[in-house]
């Protein structure tokens, strides 16, 4: 039994990591087209996995946190280049949804494990996004030309 645990284990490792990225690929076009973050079993469902397949194989919560985690690392990213590409109104809905991911992560009694220091990095996204928001109120709103035309961005 604790061979077929271990061997178990170790498959499972194999996959991990194609499985969270699957679980990031899958929450953000959620989140491109609704707004809204996928829950494991919508992720689930897309995946594949049908229901009589539970006592073979099942999406871990901590396979599917690390896909979140690297939605709210991405949109980062996509809030920087919008503010770059003069799209004010994105940034504020990106902020506000990894701002809920974050305070949903911080209520988890996460020990010091990959999963505790990936969740640091959203921390380090919302002060990212933070940094645009005040860029576009210090220069946008302020009616100043930061991209005058002629120069490169």
């Amino acid at each position: 039994m604790l061979l077929c645990l271990l061997i178990s284990a170790r498959v499972k490792d194999m996959w991990a990591k194609h499985l969270q990225s699957a679980v990031y690929v899958i929450c953000m076009c959620e989140w491109l087209k609704t707004g809204k973050l996928a829950t494991i079993e919508q992720v689930t469902k897309e995946l594949g996995v049908k229901p009589e397949w539970q006592d073979r194989f099942v999406l871990a919560s901590e396979d599917y946190l690390h896909g979140v985690i690297s939605v709210t690392n991405e949109l980062a990213r996509l809030a920087v280049n919008a503010v770059i590409m003069k799209d004010f109104e994105l940034p504020g809905k990106i902020y506000t949804f990894v701002k809920e991911i974050h305070s949903g992560f911080s209520l988890l009694n996460l020990k010091n494990d990959p999963l505790r220091r990936r969740f640091d990095s959203i921390k380090y996204d919302v002060k990212r996004i933070e940094e645009g928001k005040r860029f576009f109120h210090r220069f946008v709103a302020n009616n100043d030309d930061i991209f005058p035309p002629g120069r490169p961005l």
